[in-house]
């Protein structure tokens, strides 16, 4: 996901599940301050008491609430809205890396 904090989320997959070297990649510009948010399923695929699962649009909303905070306050608000919505233990690995472009 890449998101500009002055714009909010500008591309919601940069490259497919499973990205090989010779499969075919688009182009992204990046523009300074924009943010790149790698992450793996565990951090989607999470689900509530209601068997509601997060999903990338949960993802996107803590993003865009946290979009203008400094990178270590964002990350750890993306890890503390999973872990409030989640009930019960994390069924899989959680992967998160945030990167500026400065």
């Amino acid at each position: 996901m890449i998101v500009s904090p002055s714009s909010g989320v500008r591309s919601r997959r940069c490259s497919p599940r499973g990205f090989a070297p010779s499969e075919s990649v688009n182009e992204i510009e990046l523009a300074k301050g924009d943010r790149l948010i790698l992450y793996t399923d565990g951090l989607v695929e999470v689900f509530n008491s209601l068997d509601d699962m997060f999903g990338v649009e949960g993802l996107e909303a803590l993003i865009l609430e946290s979009a203008q905070r400094p990178i270590e306050e964002l990350k750890q608000a993306i890890l503390n809205g999973v872990t409030t919505w989640r009930h019960g233990p994390l069924s899989d690995d959680v992967s998160l890396v945030i990167v500026e472009v400065r």
